[in-house]
């Protein structure tokens, strides 16, 4: 699809107001929902600042309430593996062909949901070193295509750790590695014009929905919430394959 095509922005300015909303909801799930349709139109390495920037500017406005709930014993050994995996990702995916990008992402998102949606949930005992492994992973995958959560959503589940709580824990790791993302891309001289406009279209969608998502936690019933979210990003999914392009005229 070409970038003159309004669709492009369309396209984009829908999957940042399904990702926002996710996000301002959950703490965590917005390039779930935002990176496999976004991807589908611009390449992941337009597509991951963008979404990046426009977090780092509309996460404001959960962080007041998350840095009073959120238990820093539980990130430290996350960051631990995510600082060396998330540099690591953001350089694969410099590297990689965008459409091998695409299937990856959408495969692991497949996955987890699976994952998530059977009900398994890990049930071994919580230990540091499982921790810094599972923040590699999650920092390695942040960094390829943005969806470093299902790790650490599995390992946290599976602890039935209080909502409130994880949901402060994920708003405030996820944070800390956009900064830390928005640093590597302008090492990288990677935040060109074309990336500032794709996030100039993505943030007022994204803010929106992630204020919209903010103000749901407290009324909606999460356990409905989390069936809707997880039909609309398997929705999202599927129509955002590679094989689907030839179907929404993305060629």
């Amino acid at each position: 699809m070409p970038f003159d095509s309004p669709l492009v922005y369309v396209y984009i300015a829908c999957a940042a107001l399904l990702g926002g909303l996710v996000r301002g909801f959950s703490g965590f799930g917005a390039s779930t929902a935002f990176m496999p349709i976004a991807s589908s139109v611009v390449t992941p390495v337009v597509a991951t600042p963008a979404l990046l920037l426009s977090d780092l500017i509309s996460s404001t406005s959960l962080l007041r309430g998350a840095l009073g709930k959120v238990c820093w014993a539980d990130l430290r050994p996350l960051f631990l593996g995510a600082f060396v995996g998330f540099p690591l990702g953001l350089d694969l995916l410099t590297r990689m062909d965008p459409t091998v990008v695409r299937w990856v992402a959408s495969a692991i998102i497949l996955t987890s949901l699976g994952v998530i949606a059977s009900g398994w949930k890990y049930r071994g005992p919580p230990s540091r070193r499982l921790e810094v492994g599972i923040g590699f992973i999650s920092g390695l995958l942040s960094g390829i295509a943005q969806i470093g959560n299902p790790p650490i959503v599995v390992y946290w589940l599976g602890l039935d750790m209080e909502p409130d709580r994880m949901r402060a824990n994920l708003i405030i790791y996820f944070t800390i590695l956009t900064m830390v993302g928005i640093l590597v891309f302008v090492l990288k001289g990677l935040l060109t014009s074309f990336v500032l406009l794709i996030a100039a279209v993505t943030l007022p969608g994204y803010a929106f929905g992630m204020w919209l998502g903010n103000k749901l936690f407290p009324l909606a019933s999460r356990a409905t919430f989390r069936k809707v979210s997880f039909v609309m990003i398997s929705v999202a999914i599927v129509i955002s394959l590679p094989a689907a392009d030839i179907w929404f005229n993305r060629r």
